[in-house]
């Protein structure tokens, strides 16, 4: 990302270092299916309420299974931190969904007030993002934490390194990007309106 462009200072936006062109990838993969506001819309006004939001409920089925995977036996306490902002920020996406879902009844004559459900959608879209990316960071702590844990490991010094370097790493993201999803909700649930209450002229 940006940021790993950043510590090489401007040297980082040149071809002399391989993040450049790894952060162009990154970016381009943004572009081909649309851009990310578009993809935001189809997500929540097509896949969000489709089967009457079975895949919502399948994928936060998926996610509590997992947090309560990581609670179980040695990883418990190991894993505590990341397990906890994984299953805070699961709690926020359901708030978040089930408040834009009920919106789609709240016009006056009936019909969904598609404008005012939709006006955030790159956030929920966020919030969906970080919430997915936290799960998996949280799958594979649950892996390196069995790893570190094993009375019978036989570790070499690199694999100890790399599973410790995966719990260091699952707990930055947690810290500091899975931590914006209570805003995030917080935004998708007051269904405000700003965006479509603006006039035209």
């Amino acid at each position: 990302n940006k940021l790993a462009i950043q510590v090489h200072g401007g040297a980082g936006y040149t071809r002399d270092y391989v993040v450049e062109q790894l952060y162009r990838d990154a970016r381009a993969n943004m572009i081909y299916e649309g851009t990310n506001g578009i993809q935001s819309l189809d997500l929540l006004g097509r896949k969000v309420p489709a089967h009457n939001g079975k895949a919502v409920r399948v994928l936060a089925r998926n996610i509590a299974a997992d947090v309560a995977r990581a609670r179980k036996e040695r990883r418990g306490a190991a894993l505590a931190d990341i397990t906890d902002a994984v299953d805070a920020a699961l709690g926020h996406y359901v708030r978040a969904t089930t408040a834009l879902l009920g919106s789609l009844s709240t016009k006056d004559d009936g019909a969904p007030d598609l404008d005012r459900y939709l006006a955030n959608s790159h956030d929920y879209l966020q919030l969906t993002g970080h919430l997915v990316v936290g799960w998996v960071w949280l799958k594979q702590s649950i892996i390196a934490a069995d790893a570190l844990a094993s009375d019978e490991s036989t570790l070499s010094p690199l694999d100890d390194a790399f599973y410790r370097g995966k719990l260091h790493t699952a707990r930055y993201f947690c810290t500091r990007d899975l931590a914006t999803t209570e805003t995030l909700a917080n935004l998708c649930a007051s269904l405000d309106d700003v965006n479509p209450a603006m006039r035209n002229e």
